[in-house]
């Protein structure tokens, strides 16, 4: 579905741990698309391993990608981005606790993301009155 209604210099971002992260990160190669960054999210909060068998899970990884085509022309904020990381450079690491239990008003999603994740990707990669879709929950427009 994503491949039929991304537009040509949109983008698609995708969430997903090592359960999952790396045959994600090849299924969007074998459709064409070409990966811009990989984000590590480090949860400040993250849920104890209660099997106390392998090393607490605190990260999370995002993918940026949009179709590998040479026509393509992503947008990237940069100076919006820049604005949000006080002057300097953003990262790819974004450190930060879960989503609070405050954000959490329409039922429980188990992989639910907190807004400031939301917010810097849908900052740094549209324009305002954009449409964005996200197959799992909604529709939103760029503030």
């Amino acid at each position: 579905m994503c491949q039929n209604v991304l537009k040509l210099n949109g983008t698609i971002w995708i969430s997903g741990t090592l359960h999952n992260i790396y045959s994600i990160g090849m299924a969007l190669e074998e459709e064409n698309y070409k990966i811009l960054n990989n984000i590590t999210w480090v949860k400040t909060n993250p849920p104890p391993n209660l099997s106390c068998r392998r090393f607490t899970h605190n990260t999370e990884t995002i993918l940026w990608a949009r179709k590998n085509d040479k026509k393509a022309h992503h947008q990237f904020n940069y100076e919006t981005m820049k604005e949000m990381n006080d002057g300097k450079q953003m990262k790819d690491v974004w450190v930060g606790a879960l989503t609070p239990q405050s954000e959490k008003k329409h039922g429980k999603h188990p992989t639910q993301k907190p807004e400031y994740i939301l917010e810097k990707i849908i900052l740094s990669s549209t324009s305002e009155g954009d449409i964005v879709l996200d197959p799992f929950c909604g529709h939103f427009e760029h503030p």
